[in-house]
């Protein structure tokens, strides 16, 4: 959760812009890592509420609201953010290619540096942002007086497990890190350097374990989406995977499928959970929550409808990624159908009209037409292997309202789909494809319509089977780029893009990313990644 759907978040909002400024404005220069030092907070934090205002300010510094060019006080398009475009990490896999925005493409075709924006420097430097009001709220904590045993424990679990999360995501894309775990001076901050990878996963674990033992059974006050243990279990499970920990990934999320029925639980319907219509269902574990008003976000750019062309449909954004026409090939049919070569697009695994629009389709009102089937001012029909289709991601069916230019639809950062086909790896390459692998990747392909998987498989025919199931059901929710380093195969994959002319080529070299030029300017104990 980032983002509680209620007045009470616009209002905390309020109250951090007028009087959380100190928290946040202090050496944001030092390092690059935006961390404040011990801060000008005394006498803020009363109670619960106004720790509560914290933490939101933690979530405001990893995708800033901002002020739009366009609509003053509403997340910037333009801005810094954690995820900038998500969408666009697709052009990071072997079937989807286009844009710029995200600077996902730079990384793609081997051009990119320090001076890369983007997502290459947004997510250092909201994660350091975040991370500094995580560990000035961390220390405070203790010494804030009315505040009962339980709510301390939400709300320190709260900012272990976002600290824990930012320490994953970052690492998976630049690999050693500072460590930052307490609030630094000017001159500490000065001495930090990038620890190893493992330290960093240790930490992770660290603050996982912490909440497990000690963070809530439920939401803090009802409020869904706020961290309990069964959200970090169930990060702590995909840390272990990434990390090459098979055995511990599988039970750990063994643990969350125990409370399957109970707490999680597989939505009924894909198209509902891919499009914003189930937000508070029980496979959403953790997401950052968006509101169809200033409070929303601004990832769908990259999916709009912008037609370029005289009586083509144009909806708010443009449209960046050409999506390769054998991956939309590559959804199978529903269990006891045929392919039927005049509606290429019925009776076929729920995940591709859950995913994609296609002519036909409704959108803001408009049903979709061949002549809007455009990208950038030419036909799709005139590109190589392009498919006539958009993205869904982010974009309701409603549209985009006009009047806030921002989506109300949540970014699903952990679905139970997720650690269904994470225990399902896990457990295959520890032990094999036993029953539970099988029931595991089973659930997912019966709610896709798709049936059981074939019986008898062996290990690498199980990997092959869980490796597909994961790329159709994810598609562009900026999954299958780190799905691919896990493999180890990415430089390969990437590589064999089928659209890749469409992003200028492409040169991808693998390895991790660079940090902001800027941060190695900074500091004198902070180097370039390998390679940059």
């Amino acid at each position: 959760m980032i983002t509680m759907k209620n007045k009470m978040m616009k209002n905390y909002f309020i109250s951090l812009l007028a009087l959380l400024f100190t928290f946040i404005a202090c050496d944001e220069e030092a390092l690059n890592l935006n961390d404040p030092g011990s801060g000008t907070m005394e006498g803020f934090f009363t109670g619960e509420e106004t720790l509560l205002m914290g933490v939101a300010g933690v979530y405001e510094a990893i995708n800033p609201s901002g002020n739009d060019v366009f609509m003053p006080g509403a997340p910037s398009v333009w801005g810094e953010s954690f995820f900038k475009q998500l969408p666009e990490m697709d052009f990071l896999t072997e079937y989807a290619a286009g844009g710029w925005w995200g600077g996902y493409d730079a990384v793609a075709k081997g051009s990119v540096t320090g001076l890369t924006g983007g997502a290459v420097a947004g997510r250092w430097n909201r994660g350091y942002a975040g991370m500094a009001r995580i560990n000035n709220m961390l220390e405070i904590l203790p010494t804030i007086e009315g505040v009962n045993a339980n709510s301390a424990a939400a709300i320190e679990g709260e900012l272990r497990f976002l600290r824990a999360w930012l320490y994953f995501e970052m690492s998976k894309a630049y690999g050693e890190l500072p460590l930052l775990v307490e609030v630094l001076s000017p001159a500490e901050i000065q001495e930090i350097s990038r620890s190893p990878v493992s330290a960093v996963y240790s930490q992770i674990e660290t603050d996982l374990l912490w909440v497990i033992e000690n963070g809530p059974d439920d939401p803090l006050n009802g409020d869904f989406g706020r961290p309990t243990k069964l959200t970090a279990m169930s990060l702590l499970g995909k840390a272990y995977l990434q990390n090459g920990q098979n055995s511990d990934a599988a039970a750990m999320l063994q643990r969350v499928m125990d409370l399957e029925g109970s707490k999680v639980g597989l939505h009924p319907n894909f198209h509902e959970i891919k499009n914003g219509l189930a937000e508070q269902s029980p496979e959403v574990i953790f997401s950052f929550q968006a509101t169809n008003d200033l409070e929303g976000h601004t990832e769908f750019y990259t999916a709009g409808i912008g037609g370029a062309i005289p009586g083509a449909y144009t909806h708010h954004g443009w449209h960046d990624p050409r999506i390769a026409q054998d991956f939309i090939d590559e959804f199978p049919m529903l269990d006891g159908f045929t392919f039927d070569p005049s509606n290429p697009t019925e009776n076929r695994d729920s995940r591709l009209r859950g995913s994609f629009r296609f002519v036909g389709d409704k959108i803001a009102g408009h049903t979709l037409r061949q002549v809007d089937m455009v990208f950038g001012g030419t036909k799709i029909s005139e590109m190589n292997n392009v498919a006539e289709a958009f993205t869904r991601m982010f974009v309701p069916d409603e549209g985009i309202d006009q009047g806030t230019w921002v989506s109300p639809i949540d970014i699903n950062l952990i679905r139970y789909a997720d650690v269904l086909l994470s225990y399902a790896e896990a457990k295959n390459e520890s032990s094999g494809p036993d029953a539970s692998v099988y029931s595991a990747v089973n659930k997912v392909r019966q709610r896709a319509g798709i049936g059981d998987a074939p019986s008898g498989m062996g290990v690498d025919e199980m990997r092959e089977e869980i490796r597909f199931q994961r790329k159709l059901e994810f598609a562009f929710e900026g999954m299958r780029y780190w799905d691919l380093k896990r493999y180890g195969n990415d430089v390969e994959v990437i590589n064999s893009n089928t659209v890749q002319e469409y992003s200028g080529g492409l040169n991808y070299k693998g390895g991790y990313w660079p940090i902001p030029q800027s941060a190695v300017d900074a500091s004198p104990n902070i180097n370039q990644t390998a390679g940059y």
